[in-house]
């Protein structure tokens, strides 16, 4: 009798421990907030898990092998099958496309939405567009060609070493696109190291962010909340006269010359802002010789409280003579540059907590003759 009941114990201590372990895990993971995700998340596991203890139990059972801890796999694996078959079931029927089974990194799933863990389901509003066409901004004169970018890059002319480049003149916004064009002239006709050989290689140009909708902060007031920049070139080398590689935009050991100027004159009125941006590149983790990025780092531009006249960033460029691509690229084609600004993802760029979209603009720079 007394072997019996230590049979009994064992058999209990071993269906119990397998199921402390499978719930512990799923409890884990709940404390982070994330409602049913860990258990419907994990049901394929459960069920996977608890169809092979008991085909252990199974096999053991068939072979009258230890029966009473065959009876006890045996027990536990269709418990850990039946936990999984739960969790499936609730799945399918709360998984209707407008409620979260999974909640991104930092925030947890409350009332059928994703919510940061302090329980804000505050979403960022941001409208950023081309607000000038100017070379200096739309309070006066400021980000002149001898002004960006700043140090430790060169100055795109008058710099050590003499860059000699030119602002584009021939600037156009199409605002209902989102889009600002750049034409540039290019000269086959001219040895590639002359100025002129592309007309004109350099450009800084405003956008003004608003957010749309502000934060109240804890005790009053606004909270400033913050936003991020991400650039996308279409294209980011060619070859020039010789046949060699050369990148579209300007490079050296600093980094790649295409990127942000940081907010400046926050909360400034149009004809308020003057300022030089803080120039910074596009990319963090790459520079000369190495081949630019297609897609750059997300760059961290300021932040707002809501201002009605919004934040001042630039968007700014210096090429060099990949743009011309010898002599492939026919006039109207561009190499086109795709400006994300306000909040990525939770998880991304050092953002662990704020919600929000994303507004986008593109710069083009069109050959517009080749002689």
């Amino acid at each position: 009798m007394k072997n019996k009941g230590m049979d009994r114990v064992t058999m209990c201590l071993v269906v119990v421990g397998i199921l402390l372990m499978a719930l512990g895990t799923i409890a884990g993971a709940a404390q982070a907030g994330s409602g049913f995700e860990p258990l419907t998340d994990n049901a394929p596991l459960l069920i996977g898990l608890g169809f092979l203890i008991a085909l252990v139990g199974g096999v053991l059972r068939y072979f009258e092998v230890g029966k009473k801890m065959a009876l006890a796999l045996l027990v536990a694996g269709f418990l850990l099958m039946a936990l999984g078959a739960g969790g499936w079931l609730l799945g399918a029927l709360i998984g209707d496309g407008t409620t979260p089974l999974s909640c991104p990194l930092g925030t947890r799933l409350q009332d059928g939405l994703c919510v940061t863990v302090d329980g804000d389901s505050y979403s960022a509003d941001w409208e950023c567009e081309w607000f000038t066409i100017a070379a200096g901004g739309p309070g006066g004169a400021h980000d002149a060609i001898t002004e960006f970018p700043d140090s430790p890059f060169v100055a795109a002319d008058a710099g050590t070493p003499d860059l000699n480049k030119v602002l584009h003149t021939a600037v156009t916004t199409d605002l209902p696109s989102h889009r600002q064009y750049y034409d540039v002239a290019i000269d086959d006709d001219l040895a590639s190291t002359a100025a002129a050989y592309i007309a004109t290689d350099a450009y800084s140009g405003d956008i003004r962010c608003r957010l749309m909708n502000s934060k109240p902060a804890v005790g009053g007031g606004l909270q400033e909340v913050p936003f991020w920049g991400r650039m996308t070139p279409s294209r980011v080398a060619g070859t020039r006269d010789n046949g060699s590689f050369s990148p579209v935009f300007y490079c050296d050991t600093q980094g790649y010359y295409l990127g942000f100027g940081t907010n400046a004159d926050s909360g400034a009125t149009p004809d308020a802002h003057d300022a030089d941006h803080t120039y910074v590149s596009y990319t963090y983790s790459h520079a000369c010789p190495a081949t630019a990025p297609s897609q750059g780092d997300w760059i961290p531009l300021g932040t707002s409280d809501g201002d009605t006249d919004g934040e001042w960033i630039a968007v700014w460029h210096v090429l060099d003579l990949g743009l011309s691509d010898f002599a492939a690229p026919p006039v109207g084609s561009s190499v086109d540059v795709l400006i994300e600004v306000g909040t990525p993802p939770i998880g991304t760029a050092g953002n662990s907590q704020w919600h929000g979209d994303l507004s986008t603009n593109t710069m083009s720079i069109r050959i517009d003759t080749r002689t």
